[in-house]
């Protein structure tokens, strides 16, 4: 009888374990919901959840700076990248598979610059493609008639 209890102690001491690990992450991340109205606070908190994937070796950071220069960092404890700045108008955002077939990068490049800035490297063909439309969709925001588009109800401004 006693070595039973035992049992079931150790196997509900596991479970709560292994319960206790998955706090603080999603059970499974829902669809992102991309759309020609989305204010600069949606559309960059998509681009965030899109960079901070567990799988990935950096989290990324993005802010959409003044003339329409978007700024993304990839941070990771004691090993930052330095963060990267590209104009938005006037450029290509393009996705290139690496050297696992299961694994995209994503680049913007500004007229004239063949190689760009890695704004996103590590992730799915699909996570990529979204961001691929977020990036196309930023310049949106940027203009003198943008100012209604920054902030959508009891959203922040324009980083995350």
């Amino acid at each position: 009888m006693r070595r039973r209890w035992k049992g079931a102690a150790t196997l509900l001491g596991l479970a709560m374990l292994l319960a206790a690990c998955a706090d603080g992450y999603p059970s499974g991340d829902g669809p992102l919901i991309l759309s020609h109205q989305m204010k600069l606070d949606k559309a960059l908190g998509a681009m965030h959840h899109l960079g901070h994937q567990r799988h990935l070796t950096h989290h990324w950071h993005y802010e959409l700076l003044p003339g329409c220069v978007l700024q993304a960092q990839a941070k990771r404890f004691l090993r930052d990248r330095e963060p990267v700045r590209v104009a938005l108008r006037r450029s290509a955002t393009v996705i290139e598979r690496v050297d696992n077939p299961r694994s995209y990068t994503v680049r913007v490049a500004p007229v004239g610059d063949s190689e760009g800035m890695v704004v996103l490297d590590g992730v799915s063909e699909h996570d990529a493609t979204q961001m691929k439309w977020l990036v196309d969709f930023l310049p949106r925001h940027c203009g003198p008639d943008a100012a209604d588009n920054l902030v959508s109800e009891g959203g922040a401004r324009s980083s995350l």
